[in-house]
């Protein structure tokens, strides 16, 4: 009897883990923007708009493999002045990018946290530098 009762434990386990793999799957975000601005900016990211805080990230998930995304970053969230939009063309497993206006490009790929030393983003997403968009794949639009 006790054989029985660990039978149908250990089938019912198996069967809620191969359930839950799909929905897991599709909490994992593949793309996630790093303001690393000292002010808060404005995202809009193909038509859905944020406010991502200085020092803060915002993330997405896209189910296709292949990536055509339209990225639009507003400096000043109060203002359309200053309007950088991008256009990220990509195959990559994810878009990990980080954005700070001191530097050029503005727009670049993430390293993560100490120079990419500890595999992770800012977030806590794995973050393969292989797996990741290019600065190549990352176009500004005029």
């Amino acid at each position: 009897m006790k054989n029985i009762k660990n039978i149908f434990f250990s089938i019912a386990s198996i069967i809620t883990l191969l359930a839950t793999q799909p929905t897991m799957a599709m909490l994992m975000a593949n793309f996630e923007l790093y303001n690393k601005s000292n002010k808060a900016i404005r995202v809009n990211l193909d038509g859905e708009e944020s406010t991502v805080s200085s020092m803060r990230t915002v993330s997405a998930t896209y189910p296709n493999k292949q990536k055509n995304i339209s990225l639009t970053i507003y400096p000043d969230v109060s203002s359309n002045k200053n309007v950088k939009k991008f256009t990220i063309n990509t195959q990559a497993e994810t878009i990990f990018v980080s954005w700070n206006p001191a530097k050029a490009p503005f727009l670049y790929p993430q390293t993560g946290p100490l120079l990419g030393l500890l595999g992770v983003t800012k977030s806590g997403w794995t973050l393969n530098p292989q797996k990741n968009v290019k600065q190549a794949e990352i176009r500004p639009m005029r």
